[in-house]
């Protein structure tokens, strides 16, 4: 089967021309419908997420009110806090006075005798005293050496004198106190 067409050339080429009109239009058309529906779907979303928004916000607002209810509590809270801290520091780090007053006393020989016993708020232990002899003095910082409470001990000095017709030998030692625990209120001991 054979086309003619009887049409002029300036009519068929119009037609051709209106055709593809309607094409772009249709397409033009067609995008435009593609574009509505994604706007549409967009401002969709966006009034779901603004009334999600709102009711977060409302949320926020219900617990912050409630959460001012309990700010006294927070603040006594934050005061106490702040005031255990202070009495520790206050306190500080004691040392092991205690069980070195024990140690010393179970400790000590028969024939030593403390004159003067120092402590120093920054735990240096200073002992003196008499004894009939040397050996005595090192026997006791033999012993002295096995409390572990005591560190950095050394002798100063162990030098003889008479004193009221017998011979006696005055020493000094040194040592510092290792520090003890620290500091919790009678509550936390469990006292």
């Amino acid at each position: 089967m054979i086309k003619v067409n009887l049409l002029p050339a300036e009519m068929f080429a119009e037609m051709r021309i209106n055709e593809r009109k309607a094409k772009a239009l249709k397409s033009a058309g067609a995008a435009a419908l593609l574009l509505l529906a994604a706007f549409s779907l967009c401002s969709v979303l966006t009034l779901q997420v603004k009334g999600q928004l709102s009711a977060t916000a409302q949320k926020k607002a219900a617990v912050e009110i409630e959460a001012q209810t309990y700010e006294p509590y927070q603040q006594l809270q934050n005061r106490i806090v702040r005031q255990r801290e202070l009495l520790k520091k206050a306190m500080g780090s004691p040392l092991a006075w205690r069980d070195l007053l024990v140690a010393l006393g179970t400790q000590i020989p028969r024939n030593v005798w403390l004159t003067n016993l120092a402590l120093s708020q920054s735990g240096e232990l200073v002992l003196q005293g008499l004894t009939f002899d040397h050996p005595a003095v090192a026997i006791w910082l033999t012993k002295l050496a096995e409390i572990p409470e005591i560190t950095e001990l050394h002798l100063v000095f162990s030098a003889e004198e008479k004193l009221e017709a017998a011979n006696l030998v005055r020493f000094e030692i040194r040592a510092t106190l290792a520090v003890g625990q620290e500091y919790a209120p009678p509550q936390e001991r469990g006292e």
